[in-house]
């Protein structure tokens, strides 16, 4: 447990079983040894997730938005969810699709 401020933070690591727990142990340990207060360098450099609304054009499709997404290797899937066109399914021309940037 890691008191700050007057708050209370339970880190909690569970695993399918006893062994794979017993691996990762120290790594659930480096993370919770790496809790700190943020410096004036690092609140600079966080840069949030932001939605923006995007009118598609012809041609437009999910892969090419996720190429520039930084929503990492599922981003195209995480799109076509996002936009209700999951699994498949593609923007059509005018439509208004949400990106995350």
């Amino acid at each position: 447990m890691i008191y700050h401020q007057g708050k209370a933070f339970l880190l909690l690591g569970s695993a399918k079983t006893p062994q794979l727990l017993d691996a990762r142990r120290g790594v659930m340990e480096t993370a919770a040894r790496s809790f700190h207060i943020l410096s004036s360098p690092e609140k600079a450099a966080i840069k949030p997730l932001t939605l923006q609304l995007h009118k598609a054009a012809a041609g437009d499709s999910y892969a090419e938005y996720a190429a520039r997404s930084p929503l990492g290797r599922n981003a195209e899937q995480y799109l076509r969810l996002l936009n209700a066109q999951y699994p498949q399914g593609e923007p059509v021309p005018g439509q208004t699709v949400k990106l995350v940037e």
